[in-house]
């Protein structure tokens, strides 16, 4: 069961913190797509409605539809879209050993993982966390805002300049809050 390997990665944390290998100074937070192993996913096979979010694949029928982006050359942009689910994960950016991880169906939005795994984190291993590094998917005003107010650390995050004109946080160049 899942809940017993989750015991195991924070006994193996705790192991790691105590011995100086993981020291959370520098928190980063990324995830990425696991497809499911469904006929929808397979470009080969006739499938009606593939892409349909309403028609849930019947191999899998916890999965879900979502999207991932890709840059196969500069200012070029490809998206394709998948049956599956994301793996959230934080990590220590000093060791890159992961801290702490969950596994939600796709259509979870990355942003909305932000505070719970952060929370998470800093409730198993309460952690000094001076900075947080994540990309442009984390900029907006409520993750600012946890980073700066509650985890009281520097925000490295990415611009994302849909929301630059409605926050009232702004982010210099190098990721410092500007007052």
């Amino acid at each position: 069961p899942n809940d017993s390997l989750q015991q195991i990665r924070k006994s193996l944390a705790r192991e790691l913190i105590q011995l100086g290998q993981i020291t959370g100074q520098f928190l980063s937070i990324d995830s990425c797509p696991i497809l499911a192993n469904v006929k929808e996913n397979n470009l080969k096979t006739s499938v009606k409605d593939r892409f349909d979010k309403t028609r849930i694949p019947k191999g899998d029928p916890d999965c879900r539809l979502s999207v991932v982006i890709y840059f196969p050359e500069p200012f070029k942009k490809e998206e394709h879209f998948f049956w599956g689910y994301r793996n959230h994960a934080i990590t220590d950016t000093l060791s890159e050993l992961p801290v702490c991880e969950i596994t939600k169906s796709a259509n979870v939005p990355e942003s909305k993982m932000f505070i719970p795994l952060f929370s998470q984190t800093q409730e198993d291993f309460n952690l000094p966390t001076e900075g947080v590094i994540g990309d442009a998917i984390y900029d907006a005003e409520y993750i600012l805002n946890f980073v700066v107010k509650e985890l009281r650390a520097k925000p490295y995050i990415a611009r994302n300049p849909r929301w630059e004109s409605k926050t009232d946080i702004k982010i210099s160049n190098k990721g410092n809050p500007i007052c």
